[in-house]
C-alpha cells in the first residue's frame, strides 16, 4: 500500500496542487493501491521529517524544503517526495503497469514540463482567492504570504483589481493555446495524420499526467460546474473540456 502526502481543503476536488495531482494521476492509471492523508501547509515539514521523508529539494542557502506530493511504500519502505522522482519510481518499482516515462525520453519531457509551467500558470492568482477561505487558518496565513509575495498586492486588492484579472485569464488563454498547438503537432505522424488521443499517441505518457494534472488543478479548485472551469475548458474549441473528460477517470481521490 502505498500513502501519498497531500494538502486537506474544503473544496469539492479537495486537492490543490497540480503536483500532487500527477502522483494521483500516475497511481490511478497504474491500478496501484493507495491512500491519501491530508497534512495541513503549516504542519507539513514537521509531519514529513517525523515520517523520515528526505525534502524535496535543498535551497541555495542550504535550507531543505519540504512539499507535496510525498509517498510511503509500505511493500519497499521506499520513502520519496518530488513528483517526477516519484513517477520514476512507480515505473521501476511497477514494471508491470503502463510506463510514463520511457528511457531515453527524459530532456525531452523536462523542457515540455517546463514549458507547461511557464504557459499554465497565469490562472494561479484567482485559484488562491479560493483556495484561501478552504484550508486552515495558520495555513492560510502562510498562503496569503507567498501568494503577496508573488502578486505585489493582497488578497482583497487583487479581488477589486479587474483589469489585472482580465490580463491574467487573457494571458492563461493564450499559454493555454500554445500548448494546445503543441500537442495537435505531437499527436500526429509525419503524413500529419492523428495517431491517437494523447500527446504521445494511443497511450498515455508523462506528458499528459503533467498536462492533465494542470486541468485537475483548477477543475479541484473552481469545481467542474463553475464558470471558471467552463471558460478554461471552452477556450480552443472545447479541446480542454474534451480532454478531461478523456482524463478524468484517473482523477478519483482515494
Amino acid at each position: 500500500m502505498i500513502t501519498l502526502y497531500d494538502f486537506p481543503t474544503s473544496l469539492p476536488g479537495k486537492s490543490i496542487s497540480p503536483y500532487a495531482w500527477r502522483v494521483r494521476l500516475a497511481l490511478n492509471l497504474k491500478g496501484i493501491e493507495h491512500q491519501t492523508e491530508w497534512i495541513p501547509s503549516c504542519d507539513l515539514e514537521k509531519r514529513l521529517r517525523e515520517l523520515d521523508i528526505p525534502p524535496s529539494e535543498i535551497k541555495p542557502d542550504g535550507t531543505p524544503a519540504y512539499t507535496v506530493p510525498a509517498i510511503y511504500d509500505s511493500s519497499t519502505n521506499a520513502r520519496i517526495s518530488d513528483s517526477l522522482k516519484i513517477i520514476k519510481y512507480l515505473d521501476e518499482t511497477y514494471p508491470d503497469t503502463p510506463k510514463l516515462l520511457p528511457p531515453g525520453t527524459e530532456v525531452l519531457t523536462s523542457a515540455f514540463i517546463w514549458a507547461v509551467g511557464r504557459n499554465m500558470r497565469f490562472i494561479w492568482p484567482s485559484t488562491v482567492v479560493k483556495i484561501i477561505p478552504s484550508i486552515d487558518e495558520k495555513s492560510s496565513l502562510k498562503y496569503q504570504g507567498i501568494f503577496e509575495s508573488n502578486v505585489k498586492m493582497n488578497i482583497e486588492e487583487f479581488k477589486q483589481n479587474t483589469v489585472m484579472k482580465d490580463k491574467l485569464w487573457k494571458d492563461a488563454e493564450e499559454g493555454y493555446s500554445t500548448i494546445n498547438d503543441w500537442r495537435k503537432a505531437a499527436s500526429k505522424s509525419p503524413e500529419n495524420q492523428p495517431v491517437g488521443p494523447w500527446i504521445t499517441g494511443k497511450d498515455i505518457k508523462l506528458p499528459d499526467i503533467v498536462l492533465a494534472a494542470n486541468l485537475a488543478w483548477p477543475v479541484a479548485v473552481f469545481g467542474e460546474d463553475s464558470e471558471e472551469w467552463k471558460k478554461i475548458g471552452g477556450w480552443n474549441d472545447g479541446r480542454w473540456r474534451e480532454y478531461w473528460g478523456l482524463i478524468k477517470q484517473y482523477a478519483t481521490v482515494h
